[in-house]
């Protein structure tokens, strides 16, 4: 289990009515892995991004923007599959904000065939309901991909 917590300073706008700058926030970071099975491993985190002024920072906003919440979550976990003598690693890396409204995946398996060649695919899916939020601004940037390695 590890945790931590933060404050950021935003020296640049102290007072934290300009939109386009950082506003001064406190963070906070909780995670924890555990193995939950024969070569099964799972990590969980929640990190949030407390805004300090809220009404400031949103006054700033241009019109017609979403304002976003003054505390951001964001979720993620980890999952990992070992197995055929742990050459194949099965894997699925997971965000989701329910705060942006926005999600990012990230699955992928990859095959040790020997020694030194392993191959490996997987995909990213990008997704939300704003252009505005951190994932969401991606949902275009979905894809997938194999991949092949030789190691000497």
């Amino acid at each position: 289990m590890y945790s931590e917590i933060g404050y950021y300073n935003s020296k640049d706008d102290p007072r934290g009515n300009n939109a386009r700058i950082r506003n001064s926030e406190i963070r906070w970071l909780f995670e924890y892995e555990r193995e939950l099975g024969q070569d099964l491993t799972g990590s969980f985190q929640y990190y949030a991004e407390q805004r300090l002024d809220q009404s400031a920072f949103s006054a700033g906003l241009p019109e017609g923007v979403r304002v976003p919440d003054k505390t951001r979550h964001l979720l993620s976990m980890r999952l990992t599959k070992l197995t055929m003598m742990q050459n194949l690693r099965l894997s699925l890396f997971a965000f989701w904000s329910p705060s942006d409204e926005d999600f990012y995946l990230r699955p992928s398996v990859e095959y040790q065939i020997d020694d030194n060649w392993s191959v490996s695919g997987g995909g990213n899916l990008l997704e939300g309901n704003y252009h505005s939020t951190f994932f969401g601004q991606f949902e275009n940037n979905s894809n997938v991909y194999l991949s092949g390695k030789y190691s000497f």
